[in-house]
């Protein structure tokens, strides 16, 4: 997965400063929706394990994600979750997806996909 958020810094930032992300504030200019709807085909498995992840880093309002999340999951299920069946805030939250992935990924390997030194 080499899925390139436009919110992973801002929630490394976030967590740096100890303050909370309100993601119904976050626009969706900038983010590759095809690519962050991608995103959820390889971790929907892990739904469980991702949400005490994303709740342990007390970055964003974890009531208002993990509704958003369930939304994106049971549509994923239904087979309906395309880009004309997608609201902006399940584009943002698609996006924090990813930029939490990858954050898990820096943490445990200390370094990203692209082996970016930035990281370290």
């Amino acid at each position: 997965m080499y899925y390139n958020s436009k919110y992973l810094s801002e929630l490394i930032k976030s967590y740096s400063y100890h303050k909370v992300i309100d993601i119904k504030k976050l626009d969706i200019c900038g983010i590759n929706i095809d690519e962050a709807i991608n995103v959820i085909d390889k971790y929907i498995e892990n739904i469980f394990f991702f949400l005490l992840y994303v709740k342990s880093k007390r970055v964003v309002i974890f009531e208002d994600f993990s509704e958003i999340y369930f939304k994106i999951c049971n549509k994923y299920d239904n087979g309906k979750l395309i880009k004309d069946n997608i609201s902006e805030e399940e584009i943002v939250v698609l996006d924090l997806i990813g930029a939490f992935i990858e954050w898990g990924t820096i943490e445990f390997l200390g370094k990203d996909y692209y082996d970016s030194p930035e990281y370290y």
